[in-house]
């Protein structure tokens, strides 16, 4: 079965916590199944179901899931994953270094 055609994807930790296979999956509309870890606050506003363990992938937890975590969508209709874009992070550091210069400058 193709990425792009998955609604939901497995993704195991790689060499370290984090793996490609995360964020291939949301770029391609899918929902990234992962382990509970450090990097859970990346996932949050995104649409990441986050497992203590992989028992409890199950059919209804993917159901529940879907149904609880309705995406938002952009005026197109496509599901808005704002951490996957640029112009995300360059909001991020802009305001950090805004609020950086007026407190130390």
């Amino acid at each position: 079965m193709k990425l792009g055609n998955s609604k939901f994807v497995l993704s195991p930790p790689g060499n370290g916590i984090d793996c490609f296979r995360t964020w291939e999956s949301l770029s391609m509309g899918a929902v990234p199944i992962v382990l509970k870890s450090e990097l859970q606050p990346l996932y949050d506003e995104m649409p990441v179901m986050v497992v203590n363990d992989w028992k409890e992938v199950t059919e209804e937890s993917m159901n529940k899931f879907s149904d609880e975590k309705i995406m938002k969508l952009d005026k197109d209709g496509v599901p808005l994953r704002p951490k996957l874009w640029l112009r995300y992070w360059i909001n991020r550091i802009s305001k950090f270094q805004s609020e950086f210069i007026k407190e130390f400058c």
